[in-house]
């Protein structure tokens, strides 16, 4: 499949040389910008912080027992383990919650019968 360029999607100066292209100017400059940011965006490969308002973390957490995340300051709208830890080590169930005093903290239960503290990646999304 041939790539995309923006070329193909906008010939700007072609549009600019007729009269309709000389009045809409910095329409077409802006959706020229617009386009090119986005094939660029689409050829480098998106990730969650490109396309929602999150933080991506790694948490260290023991199986049954509550753990403050650092949010930033901001209160989440949600919480998403990403990954399964390891062969033998995953994360069954995430429960989270801000507390009177605004902090979050989170409660995982593993199975696999882990030994100590286990990284976890999660997203947390802020609305």
């Amino acid at each position: 499949m041939a790539k995309l360029s923006i070329q193909r999607l906008l010939e700007a100066s072609k549009l600019k040389a007729t009269e309709a292209g000389q009045q809409l100017d910095e329409l077409i400059d802006f959706v020229n910008d617009l386009a090119d940011q986005m094939v660029r965006s689409i050829r480098n490969g998106l990730n969650f912080q490109d396309n929602f308002n999150c933080l991506v973390s790694t948490l260290e957490i023991s199986d049954g027992e509550e753990t403050v995340v650092n949010t930033g300051g901001q209160t989440p709208y949600g919480i998403i383990p990403l990954r399964v830890i390891s062969q033998t080590v995953s994360v069954t169930n995430l429960v989270w919650y801000v507390d009177d005093k605004g902090q979050t903290k989170v409660t995982a239960s593993l199975a696999g019968s882990p030994v100590g503290k286990q990284k976890v990646v999660v997203v947390i999304l802020f609305n």
